[in-house]
């Protein structure tokens, strides 16, 4: 029997170009999903952030109106050197002091005031006025309570928000991402105590 040899001279360079061509596309195919994927998935993470800001913010605007009896027209912040007016930026809530126990004092009374914080618009503080003269266990604070704020508007159901039995909050939240930008739109009503 006669065996027939084949000789392998390996592969030709056309054939290698070939290949790595099929492995470069391969690879820019790859390559181009994944962008595509942590693009993705970074807008969604800060969606989803800004859907948490908002709510937070809106929980905490239902907290302390909730809390509140009335909606004051102004108010003087001696510690801080400084007069709110509830308007379309501002809300100034007057809530019952509370004793160490976490009880209404009868007559007495603290504010809360919800504003832009000073120096930085995109962020919403909330403004702790206490009585503590008349035993009130609240301490005079100030804390953020929402921030990538863009945009932001308190509403009243009455022309004169000190007649008005709840407040109201349109928010937009925004972040900005290399190319993107993130916003996020809430509205959210609060009615006061005993209103």
């Amino acid at each position: 029997m006669h065996k027939v040899r084949r000789r392998h001279r390996g592969d030709t360079m056309i054939e290698t170009l070939v290949a790595i061509f099929i492995l470069v596309l391969i690879v820019g195919i790859v390559f181009q999903m994944y962008l595509v994927y942590t693009q993705d998935f970074y807008f969604y993470d800060a969606r989803a952030r800004l859907v948490q800001l908002a709510s937070d913010t809106a929980m905490e605007l239902n907290r302390t109106a909730n809390s509140a009896t009335a909606i004051e027209s102004s108010w003087n912040v001696a510690w801080k050197g400084a007069t709110y007016t509830s308007n379309a930026g501002t809300v100034v809530l007057k809530t019952s002091s509370i004793d160490a126990a976490g009880n209404p004092i009868a007559g007495q009374f603290d504010h809360i005031i919800l504003t832009a914080q000073a120096g930085d618009v995109t962020k919403i503080s909330e403004i702790t006025d206490a009585n503590t003269a008349g035993g009130s266990k609240r301490t005079n604070s100030e804390k953020t309570i929402g921030s990538s704020v863009g945009e932001y508007v308190f509403t009243y159901q009455n022309a004169d928000p000190a007649t008005s039995p709840n407040v109201g909050l349109a928010i937009i939240m925004t972040k900005v991402l290399a190319k993107t930008t993130v916003t996020h739109t809430l509205q959210t009503y609060a009615k006061l105590r005993n209103k």
